[in-house]
């Protein structure tokens, strides 16, 4: 285990995470504070790359399944099309919202799931062994995985 460094963070506190198992449980609280770190790894893709393979579809269920059970990710879901949602931008001190799909967008976020690891290599190699489910059940698949450290968990 090694000594995490100082981070910045906008909001004030510091990290906090939910213990016990009371109703509506993230399961964050499986978290070992002294081991184990929050992830969040978000997926983002174009939306017009066509519905995936029913390979990926299978093998993305059994490693989610793997995951969940062998708790090195904590919770993971996928989202709706960015047609069925919105932004909020403050410009100005206004507020600003605008409905999808976002048309200048060139990727928007497809999906989530947050990781339990002891160290950031953990969480990399976690990702990468999802991402390479794409390289291996649809290969012409273009996307990222982007992966940072949850540094404050509201209690």
């Amino acid at each position: 285990m090694g000594v995490r460094p100082a981070i910045a963070v906008s909001i004030l506190g510091g990290l906090v995470r939910r213990l016990g198992g009371q109703a509506g449980s993230t399961g964050l609280e499986t978290l070992s504070s002294e081991t184990e770190m929050p992830f969040l790894s978000i997926v983002k893709a174009a939306e017009n790359q066509g519905e995936p393979p029913a390979s990926l579809l299978e093998a993305m269920d059994k490693f989610v399944a793997d995951s969940l059970k062998d708790r090195s990710v904590i919770q993971t879901g996928g989202l709706a099309p960015s047609a069925a949602g919105f932004k909020i931008r403050m410009t100005s001190g206004k507020l600003v919202v605008t409905d999808g799909p976002f048309t200048e967008a060139k990727e928007v976020v497809g999906g989530y799931a947050v990781l339990a690891a002891a160290t950031r290599q953990e969480a990399l190699d976690a990702a990468r062994r999802f991402m390479e489910l794409h390289v291996r059940h649809w290969p012409t698949w273009v996307g990222e995985c982007e992966v940072r450290e949850v540094v404050f968990l509201a209690p």
